[in-house]
C-alpha cells in the first residue's frame, strides 16, 4: 500500500475510533508523527477510565517483558488499552536475547490493545519491521511539499484574519527550516508581528522569519556566482561559528548545484515550464533556479558538482581535514 494510501488510512481509522491493533510510525515529519500519536492518546485519555489502561515506554526505560505485561493484561474497566512505545530502534537493531518476546509481541497482539511504535530509526531490511507491517499499519510521515506548505500557512494567516499575498507565502516556505513545526512557529511570529496592521508584506518574512541552512546556502551560491569570494568567506566563517556540519554543508551545496544542472539542461532542452516539477520546488523558488541556471552550461554544473563529490569524499576517506575541504571546494567553485 502506498505511504499517502497508509495515512488516509491511519485518519479514517482515528475518525472512526478504529484504534485496536498493531501502528508502526516513522519519517522526517515529526509534527505530523505527534499530532497522529497525540490523537490516538487522546481518543484512550477520554474513556472514563483512561488513565489506567495507557501505557508509555521511551527509549530509556523499555524493557520487553515490561511491554509484554502491558499488553497481555486485561483492560481495566474499559474494553481496550493503548502501550506508546517510542524510539525503541526495534525496527533497526534487536538482540538476539530478546528479539524473540518481540516476535511473540507482534504476532500475538490481543483483540483489546493498540500498540504504537513512534520510531526515528526504521532499517527496511529488518525482519521483525517486515512483520509489523503484515501484522498492522505502517505509516511514514514524509515532509509535505511546497505546495501544500503554502496551503497550511495560507489558512493560518485567513484564521488570524491577516491578508498575504502567495508571493510572500511562498518566501517565508522557501526561507525557513523544513518541517511543519518550524513553518508553523514562523507564521505564528508572523501574525503577532503583524496584528496590528492586518497585513503580511514580503519585507515583514525577510525580517521576521528566521532563515534556514540550505536557504543561507542558497545565497552562499548568489555569491558564488557573482565571484565575490570576500562574501563567501565571510558565509562560510559563520556556518563553521554556528558549528554547522561540513558534510551536510557539501550535500545541500551538492544539492543545489544538481538542481541547477536539471535546470540547465531542461532550459537547454527548450522544457523551462516542467523545471518546477522537476526540481520539486514551487513556481517562485523555481523562476530563481531559471535565474540561476542560465548563468553557467549543463558542462559548468557538471564539472561543480564533481567538485562536490570529491569534496565529500575527501572529508569521509579522512584525506583532508572537515574545513579545508570545504575550502579547497569554494575556491574551485569560485573559479568555475
Amino acid at each position: 500500500m502506498a505511504k499517502n494510501e497508509n495515512a488516509e488510512k491511519l485518519h479514517k481509522r482515528i475518525v472512526d475510533d478504529d484504534l485496536c491493533g498493531l501502528f508502526v510510525f516513522t519519517g522526517e515529519e515529526k509534527y505530523l508523527r505527534r499530532s497522529a500519536k497525540n490523537a490516538i492518546l487522546k481518543k484512550f485519555a477520554d474513556d472514563p477510565a483512561g488513565e489506567f489502561n495507557i501505557h508509555k515506554f521511551d527509549a530509556d526505560k523499555i524493557n520487553p517483558k515490561n511491554v509484554a505485561e502491558a499488553v497481555e493484561s486485561y483492560p481495566v474497566m474499559s474494553e481496550r488499552k493503548l502501550v506508546v512505545i517510542e524510539n525503541s530502534k526495534l525496527f533497526k537493531t534487536v538482540s538476539e536475547e530478546n528479539k524473540a518476546v518481540w516476535q511473540d509481541i507482534v504476532d500475538n497482539l490481543p483483540d483489546d490493545v493498540c500498540l504504537v511504535f513512534d520510531e526515528d530509526e526504521i532499517d527496511g531490511r529488518s525482519g521483525l519491521l517486515k512483520k509489523a507491517k503484515s501484522k498492522g499499519l505502517y505509516v511514514e510521515f514524509q515532509y509535505k511539499t511546497p505546495a501544500e506548505l503554502v496551503n497550511f500557512c495560507g489558512k493560518m494567516f485567513l484564521q488570524a484574519g491577516l491578508k498575504i499575498t502567495n508571493k510572500a507565502i511562498e518566501q517565508l516556505v522557501f526561507q525557513c527550516d523544513e518541517g511543519l513545526e518550524n513553518v508553523e512557529n514562523e507564521v505564528n511570529k508572523l501574525i503577532s508581528y503583524c496584528a496590528d496592521k492586518k497585513e503580511v508584506t514580503e519585507a515583514d518574512v525577510s525580517l521576521m522569519v528566521r532563515k534556514s541552512l540550505q536557504n543561507r546556502i542558497f545565497k552562499m551560491i548568489d555569491e558564488i556566482f557573482e565571484r565575490n569570494s570576500a562574501a563567501v568567506f565571510e558565509m562560510l566563517g559563520e556556518l563553521k561559528i554556528f558549528k554547522e556540519s561540513p558534510v551536510k554543508i557539501i550535500a545541500l551545496i551538492g544539492g543545489q548545484i544538481s538542481r541547477l544542472l536539471k535546470t540547465s539542461l531542461l532550459l537547454a532542452d527548450g522544457r523551462g515550464a516542467d523545471v518546477a516539477s522537476a526540481i520539486k520546488m514551487s513556481p517562485y523558488v523555481a523562476k530563481m533556479y531559471i535565474e540561476k541556471a542560465r548563468a553557467k552550461s549543463p558542462e559548468q554544473f557538471s564539472i561543480m558538482l564533481d567538485d562536490c563529490l570529491n569534496a565529500d569524499y575527501m572529508i569521509k576517506s579522512g584525506s583532508v581535514d572537515e574545513w579545508t575541504s570545504i575550502e579547497i571546494l569554494i575556491a574551485k567553485l569560485l573559479k568555475a
